[in-house]
């Protein structure tokens, strides 16, 4: 070893054992191939309100009107996040094998809840994403002869751990009480009380659990609350671990932390401290995070970022929070954190403000782990975040699951409703980024932006012209960010004729909103065509604005353009075939419908990938206007995306993949005030028509060759890394692209580089240091994947061709030119 290397070396082994993971993945990471789901059985349009819950480790069925408890069973497969996706119910979901009673004992008498509200409002939504879904079911009716007793039930499901909390409140003095949960499942569960005053009593032989919980003298209006906590493991949750935290920025100060026995979690109080000058653009939130396991086993640790309501104080940013994991050294280690949130401030129990970052670790024996708690707002790396969180909409309607995706943190971006609650659509509000917000003042920055939602999945209609809408829709967020999202909703149609999958996600940027769309529908059975749409923008349910003009082009220019006649529910003229590699089409000239004095914008659709094989033979899309009276937005036009016309029927093995881009610009160069000079450039020139949406067509038709590595995906770019390698070229490109690199054996001091002339030069972002670049780990591979977004803009937009190369760390070896290519199926 020669004397320049040896200190070199000696201080990356130092910093190598203070990490988490080495070669491979520690402990500390088993929990990210855990997961929870939470969906409406047979969805939320039928009566029957069948709610069921399914985990890496049980599974469990309730009927809400009903109020009872079927089934509750362990799952012994060891299916993975994704396969739950498409896996037929049927699998885990059989016969009843459990139940659950809910009772008041009152003065020697006892009442059981036999019922709860059918209204779908009154089942609260509260918590939902990867590792925690928590329902509130409200309304519950109790035997007759009762006192009015105000209850709900909450179910809390982490992947290991089940909570079924009874809260009771009376209308009146009650002299002498107790409250009661008893629950029959199979074997293989573990039962706890709570609170821990509360006495449970389990039965082997009939494999029954009964908690009691002695009240007494009940006052009027004094809630009470017992719960039976289920758990996997062999013994219940034990007191040994310990947890202290302090925030390191803004301001230094240690933080609260408290475990909840109920909801097994240890919540981290956070603050809202602010430094520097209005509008804080740059906040960041550190939080230094010690967990010590003093004891001789593994120990599961469920850890809530918590902050505003239930304590005091608000939450800072909410619309844009953007949360990860980092080591001491600040590298982003790819174990997600679930975010939860509500801001809607009506009355209620779960009124928010108030934002939950959620996650699972496990720590090993004897062991003292210290990470970092990173959050964002409106910048990461000085760009525009990117975040996709559950929005609980308690305290404003249908309390159902509603997903907010940001740009930034000045309102929302883009939102998405799977099961089509409120307005019969699955992408909602939708905003342009970086103009001029809301409200009576002229020209404000940095506040929510005007409502020119929104968009539809598969409008699926019979011969008799009822939509079967989608059904038993379930939601899986692989990315929440903070520079690429990605969320996965897959159902079927309420008929079971079509398998439907797809996907949203958005990116850091700072020019314009892009939501980018994968879907995939598979026909099942026979089926005789009524009405069939693949993509709509906006939706003849919800579209909260209206244009003029449409235009339909392809990467050659322009095609066609003409004036919409809005409104009818009706087609405009004759649908035509979709021409051309990169079809796209504008919807521009909108007519503002601001109330105040903020920006209005145009939107359009580009369609990136089509196939599709529909009744036995490969066909293109199709596309026409239909004039429509939403609901929600008044008279408009919007486009569909079609089937050819003389198709007359579906077969079994039809189906259509494509990938779409939403694409939503500033209307009038004058009403952008973000950094992007292109983007202020090409409005100057072709503000408020087609040829908006025609540049970000053509400029973002990526071309991507591979030298090392292999291509996954190329928008977004997604490439397989070979031996931690990749090397690459990009041409074109328009704003910030995203690029993604998978397939690493570890996540520390990835390098990527630029060649500028002759000279190579490493890309580095950052404004806090570690800041800029994005990590998720995947349990199915046990590696890495690794994202950046990169600034593409050239003068006057030229198409130009850069080149890229990609390593781990500055210890990778350095890999011949002519090792060859990344073959598929060929791992090295």
């Amino acid at each position: 070893m020669s004397i320049k290397l040896a200190p070199v070396l000696a201080i990356f082994l130092a910093f190598a054992a203070r990490l988490p993971a080495s070669a491979g993945p520690s402990m500390l990471f088993d929990n990210v191939g855990d997961y929870s789901y939470s969906w409406w059985a047979n969805g939320i349009r039928d009566s029957a309100l069948l709610l069921r819950f399914q985990t890496s480790r049980y599974a469990l069925e309730f009927d809400v009107p009903a109020f009872k408890l079927p089934y509750l069973a362990p799952i012994t497969s060891d299916a993975l996040e994704s396969d739950l996706l498409t896996q037929d119910d049927d699998r885990e979901f059989g016969r009843p094998d459990a139940s659950l009673t809910c009772a008041i004992h009152i003065l020697g008498r006892t009442y059981q809840a036999i019922g709860a509200s059918a209204k779908l409002d009154d089942c609260n939504l509260i918590e939902s994403g990867k590792f925690f879904q928590r329902r509130e079911i409200t309304g519950i009716q109790w035997q007759q002869g009762c006192p009015t007793v105000k209850s709900s039930l909450e179910i809390a499901a982490w992947p290991d751990r089940l909570t079924l909390l009874l809260r009771a409140t009376p209308g009146q003095a009650i002299p002498d009480a107790d409250l009661e949960l008893n629950l029959s499942a199979p074997p293989a569960f573990v039962v706890a009380p709570f609170p821990s005053n509360a006495v449970v009593i389990e039965n082997d032989l009939h494999n029954q659990w009964s908690v009691r919980l002695r009240v007494g003298e009940w006052k009027a209006g004094d809630e009470r609350v017992v719960a039976l906590v289920i758990s996997r493991r062999s013994k219940p949750d034990q007191g040994e671990i310990k947890i202290t935290a302090d925030q390191i920025t803004p301001k230094a100060a240690p933080l609260e932390v408290t475990y909840d026995a109920a909801m097994g979690w240890h919540r981290i109080d956070l603050r809202n401290d602010l430094t520097g000058q209005p509008p804080y653009n740059d906040r960041i939130e550190r939080v230094k995070l010690t967990i010590d396991n003093p004891s001789t086993s593994p120990r599961i640790v469920r850890l809530c970022f918590a902050k505003g309501l239930p304590r005091e104080g608000g939450v800072f940013g909410i619309t844009g929070i953007s949360a990860i994991l980092r080591d001491t050294d600040g590298s982003p280690l790819g174990i997600p954190i679930q975010l939860s949130k509500n801001w809607h401030t009506n009355p209620g129990r779960y009124m928010g403000p108030w934002y939950r970052g959620l996650t699972m670790l496990t720590v090993p024996p004897r062991q003292k782990i210290e990470l970092e708690y990173t959050s964002v707002n409106a910048l990461w790396g000085g760009v525009p975040a990117a975040s996709h969180a559950q929005l609980c909409l308690v305290g404003w309607g249908s309390n159902q699951l509603w997903e907010e995706a940001a740009i930034g943190s000045w309102g929302e971006s883009i939102c998405f409703e799977p099961d089509q609650a409120q307005a019969g659509a699955a992408v909602l509000d939708t905003r342009p980024l970086m103009v001029w917000a809301m409200g009576k003042q002229p020209k404000t920055k940095w506040d929510w932006t005007a409502n020119v939602g929104g968009a539809d999945f598969l409008g699926y209609y019979d011969l008799s012209g009822k939509r079967q809408w989608n059904s038993r829709m379930k939601a899986m967020r692989r990315r929440t960010g903070p520079v690429l999202t990605d969320a996965v909703y897959v159902g079927e149609s309420r008929d079971g004729t079509i398998r439907l999958r797809y996907s949203a996600g958005l990116y850091r940027t700072n020019d314009i909103m892009r939501g980018m769309y994968r879907f995939r529908y598979d026909v099942r059975k026979p089926t005789p065509l009524g009405r069939l749409v693949f993509f709509q923008c906006g939706s003849e349910n919800y579209t909260y604005t209206s244009e003029r003009k449409f235009a339909y082009g392809n990467e050659n220019g322009l095609v066609k353009e003409w004036d919409t006649t809005w409104g009818g529910n009706t087609y405009r003229g004759i649908a035509f075939p979709v021409m051309g590699r990169v079809p796209w089409f504008s919807m521009h000239e909108a007519v503002s419908r601001a109330e105040g004095k903020e920006a209005w914008a145009n939107r359009g659709i580009v369609i990136r990938k089509w196939e599709a094989k529909l009744g036995g033979k490969m066909v293109g899309p199709w596309a026409a206007e239909r004039g429509v009276e939403a609901g929600h937005g008044g008279k408009s036009s919007v486009i569909d995306i079609l089937p050819p016309p003389y198709l007359k029927a579906l077969q079994p093995g039809d189906y259509v993949e494509c990938e779409i881009e939403h694409v939503v610009v500033p209307q009038f160069a004058d009403d952008y005030h973000g950094p992007n000079e292109n983007l202020r450039a090409a409005l100057a020139k072709d503000q408020n028509t087609w040829k908006m949406i025609c540049r970000e067509a053509v400029g973002n038709d990526l071309s991507v060759r591979m030298t090392l590595g292999k291509l996954i995906r190329t928008r977004p770019t997604t490439i397989q890394a070979f031996r931690d390698r990749a090397e690459f070229t990009i041409t074109g490109g328009l704003g910030y692209a995203p690029i993604t690199i998978t397939g690493l054996s570890n996540y520390r001091t990835p390098i990527l580089e630029v060649k500028e002339g002759d000279e190579w030069t490493t890309v580095d972002q950052s404004v806090y240091g570690k800041d800029y670049w994005q990590t998720d780990y995947n349990p199915e591979t046990r590696t890495w994947e690794i994202t950046y977004s990169i600034p593409m803009d050239t003068p006057d937009d030229q198409r130009i061709t850069r080149s890229f190369r990609f390593r781990l760390s500055a210890f990778a070896p350095v890999i011949p030119a002519n090792a060859g290519i990344y073959l598929p199926g060929v791992r090295p």
